[in-house]
């Protein structure tokens, strides 16, 4: 069984830890964009819990904190 790895380098143009950072919150948001990409609006708004946000509210809070790090 062959094991694949991906390799995570550094963005460039900023320090190696800084091009580090960058590029796993790049990894993860593709992660999550291909995670999310079919839901349906209903799967959207389901809670996974009765107490919990909605997936969608779930999702567009982490776009929003991704957003206000840019920013």
């Amino acid at each position: 069984m062959k094991v694949e790895r991906d390799i995570l380098e550094p963005i460039a143009g900023v320090s190696k830890e800084i091009g580090f950072y960058l590029s796993g919150m790049e990894e993860i948001r593709a992660q999550l964009r291909k995670a999310v990409s079919d839901l349906t609006d209903e799967e959207l708004a389901r809670r996974i819990m009765p107490n919990a946000h909605q997936i969608g509210a779930l999702i567009l809070h982490l776009g929003e904190n991704e957003s206000w790090w840019i920013h």
